[in-house]
């Protein structure tokens, strides 16, 4: 009898932990996929994004704020081949 209460109260305690668990979304794995992504965070003191001052813009086009220059030039390549004759360049934050 003591043995079927155990497991039963195991395996509801098993269920309810895995429920609460699987609506949380700062696991580890999530923090450290953000991490990795490239983009800017308050801890960082750098970045690259991707501007254009075509007059075309009544306020100058600036891209995402990333960590990697790449992604920045990017940003820079996929707005100039949306926007022929437009030349967004990359600048930087420091």
């Amino acid at each position: 009898m003591y043995k079927k209460l155990f497991l039963g109260t195991t395996l509801i305690a098993t269920l309810l932990l895995a429920a609460c668990h699987s609506g949380q979304t700062n696991t580890p794995r999530a923090i450290k996929m953000q991490g990795q992504s490239g983009k800017m965070d308050r801890y960082s003191d750098y970045g690259h994004y991707a501007v254009c001052n075509d007059p075309s813009h009544s306020v100058p086009w600036r891209g995402s704020l990333w960590r990697d220059k790449e992604r920045a030039m990017q940003d820079a390549h996929d707005h100039n081949a949306a926007n022929p004759g437009h030349n967004a360049v990359v600048e930087s934050t420091n």
